[in-house]
């Protein structure tokens, strides 16, 4: 199988995932779907957005303290 055919199927795969999982406002625009490099910003942008809009921050490392389950408890 020629290599160009297989970049073309990852490529076509890479930008249904895109249509697929990210609301319409993330998606990368057409034009910029084989730019390397606009993709990149295009994503860290995106990435900041998501963190401003759910007020997340780079570090942020809350944990979770597990819950108990008594269901579980006679497994362990």
């Amino acid at each position: 199988m020629p290599f160009e055919l297989i970049f073309a199927i990852e490529h076509a795969s890479r930008v249904c995932d895109w249509q697929e999982n990210l609301v319409s406002e993330e998606c990368p625009p057409a034009w910029m779907w084989a730019f390397d490099e606009e993709l990149e910003i295009w994503f860290e942008q995106v990435d900041q957005a998501r963190k401003a809009k759910y007020n997340l921050s780079d570090n942020d490392d809350t944990t979770v303290p597990m819950m108990s389950n008594e269901l579980a408890r006679g497994r362990r």
